[in-house]
């Protein structure tokens, strides 16, 4: 699954929120080991920007995101692939009390990242579909 989705990355083009509340263009810079999506596009609040780190380790693949605020990547989840032909978090991304989880389904076009965010007052899932 890993390999698949390593080679997924060069095709993709575009995000969208599965609401259709985000939208926007992605590009993709190469390293040895590592890709980095640049997202721009418009949300419900205005333009928005991300940047994100893939880095393959062995049989796992690290995501992060460049926050504009710090210097250095935050590294969010780590993930492995499973049984049921996706890739899942090892363990959450905990911020304050908030825990992120990440399902990466392959598709006919691209990818969709299934986060999953659970907390006091979160109890939300959020689908972005890259193709």
């Amino acid at each position: 699954m890993l390999g698949a989705f390593w080679e997924t990355l060069h095709q993709i083009q575009m995000v969208q929120s599965k609401d259709g509340h985000y939208l926007g263009t992605v590009s993709l810079e190469v390293f040895p080991g590592k890709k980095i999506f640049e997202e721009r596009g418009l949300g419900p609040v205005g333009p928005f920007h991300n940047t994100l780190l893939f880095e393959k380790k062995g049989d796992r693949l690290l995501l992060a995101k460049k926050r504009p605020i710090y210097a250095d990547w935050t590294e969010l989840l780590v993930l492995v692939s499973s049984d049921e032909g996706y890739l899942e978090t090892i363990s959450p991304y905990v911020c304050g009390q908030d825990h992120y989880f990440a399902r990466i389904v392959l598709e006919n076009r691209g990818f969709s990242i299934h986060w999953k965010i659970k907390g006091p007052k979160k109890g939300e899932e959020i689908v972005y579909h890259y193709f």
